[in-house]
């Protein structure tokens, strides 16, 4: 919003490149560099074959970009299962701004009232 507010005769480098570009950049070369070195630099300490380290070599990129994806999907299911389970709280416990039915069950057993006794007479 800065840098649209401020327009093309008022553009602010410093900010732009330090405060957009910057974690951008930094964020896209982490996710590049890190698998390479997981794949060149760490796979062949383990002492596995060359044909293990080229087939690592060549499914990491797809494989971290899968988790990555399987995360993301998972959050957001989770999110999604917190808010249904609020949705149903709420439609079972509150009428409009005001609770009602909802008791919490305590270790106290003199709390609740005794029962109605029918006289028969």
């Amino acid at each position: 919003m800065k840098v649209y507010a401020n327009g093309i005769r008022n553009i602010d480098l410093h900010f732009i490149i330090r405060k957009l570009a910057a974690p951008v950049i930094s964020v896209l070369l982490l996710s590049l560099c890190v698998p390479y070195i997981i794949a060149s630099g760490v796979v062949p300490l383990l002492g596995v074959t060359p044909e293990m380290q080229n087939l690592v070599q060549r499914r990491i990129y797809p494989f971290l970009l899968m988790v990555v994806v399987l995360m993301g999907i998972l959050s957001f299911q989770v999110r999604q299962f917190k808010r249904l389970y609020e949705h149903i709280k709420n439609d079972k416990y509150l009428v409009g701004q005001r609770l009602v039915n909802y008791e919490r069950k305590t270790g106290k057993q003199g709390t609740s009232p005794p029962p109605p006794q029918s006289s028969q007479e």
